[in-house]
């Protein structure tokens, strides 16, 4: 509007108002539509006919006085103050809900109360504002997610700018700029910069949608097929159960026996598909004998204790248990009333119809 290159141009914003997210697309292109009044200097962006963003934009005459001469935050001593990496605190932004990448991961450290950092310049005005705006965000006490509401006022000073990243640049190092940020004063200062009066809101995350279940009736016969694989002989099996034993909460236990492999994820995997059944899956085996597996990654607990300890479970599995009466009977007694034990036995028609199964 003015003829000249934005580098150049001092500019402050005022009264800026965030009206509402916009979610940006994995694929495609997303179109803005920015419109501001010559004479108010009044803006308004907007998405598809949605206002995104609003306020007043001018170019001072004396852009010096338009920031706050602040003296630097006086060094807090303290036990607990430490000095937190760019990986460190990305690390704190992704358990948060931020997912940073590029160019928008500028931190390059900051101390973990939030008042003093380092910004990386790399010749990009969105990702450095982006950065310096992420030390208001680390300052809060809080794993909540937040996006900005409204901001009383940006200056910009390009050439004040300028002059901090030539005195900081070097010919073998990236440009590191400091950020200073005054709590008190809900300020934020980095090489001819200056927010103030930010304000941010929690808001929910969004949960990611499930994959559907589609669920049908099946007959299923008293003698399966030779041909039926484990992982849908063993859906049938907990269906049944859960069936028998309509609790919001399936507590199973499971017996490892050494050589075998457990059955525990695949009855984890299964109750995920169902929105209103929980799993809390204990498998019992010795020290080192489930070593080199992710049980514990995958929410299922691995104890080493015995059986007769565990009461009330709604599923007991156990390996060839039906020559084993006393360790068969000790597992009937673990189980709650209307529960099952599911055996894993060897093909032995014999031994099963001795048994009375």
């Amino acid at each position: 509007m003015t003829g000249q290159n934005y580098t150049e141009v001092p500019i402050v914003f005022e009264d800026v108002r965030f009206h509402r997210a916009t979610s940006i697309p994995k694929q495609g292109n997303l179109h803005f539509t920015v419109m501001i009044q010559k004479v108010s200097g009044k803006f308004e962006v907007t998405e598809s006919n949605a206002p995104v963003l609003s306020g007043s934009v001018r170019v001072p005459t004396n852009i010096s006085h338009e920031m706050v001469a602040l003296e630097p935050p006086r060094p807090i001593v303290n036990e607990d103050l430490l000095e937190l990496s760019s990986e460190d605190i990305y690390k704190y932004f992704r358990l948060c809900g931020y997912e940073y990448e590029g160019l928008f991961r500028g931190l390059v450290c900051a101390d973990n109360h939030g008042h003093t950092g380092k910004v990386c310049w790399k010749d990009n005005w969105i990702a450095f504002l982006d950065s310096v705006l992420q030390m208001k965000i680390f300052g809060k006490d809080s794993r909540d997610l937040s996006l900005p509401t409204s901001l009383q006022k940006l200056t910009i000073d390009p050439k004040q700018h300028a002059a901090e990243v030539q005195k900081l640049s070097s010919k073998n190092s990236e440009v590191v700029v400091p950020v200073l940020v005054y709590k008190e004063l809900n300020i934020i200062q980095s090489a001819g910069v200056e927010f103030r009066g930010l304000k941010a809101s929690e808001i929910s995350r969004h949960k990611p949608l499930r994959k559907p279940v589609l669920e049908k009736y099946v007959l299923t016969q008293n003698v399966e097929p030779e041909h039926l694989d484990l992982h849908t002989a063993l859906r049938v099996c907990v269906h049944i159960t859960l069936e028998n034993q309509p609790v919001p909460q399936m507590k199973v236990v499971e017996l490892h026996t050494q050589g075998s492999t457990p059955l525990a994820p695949t009855v984890a995997l299964i109750l995920a598909d169902r929105p209103l059944s929980k799993g809390d899956i204990t498998v019992l085996a010795k020290a080192g004998d489930l070593s080199g597996t992710d049980l514990d990654m995958t929410g299922i607990k691995v104890e080493e204790h015995e059986l007769w300890e565990e009461q009330n479970c709604t599923l007991v599995i156990a390996s060839n248990i039906l020559l084993h009466r006393e360790l068969l009977q000790t597992a009937v007694n673990a189980l709650a009333d209307g529960a099952c034990l599911l055996a894993r036995e060897k093909v032995d028609t014999e031994s099963v119809v001795s048994n009375g199964f």
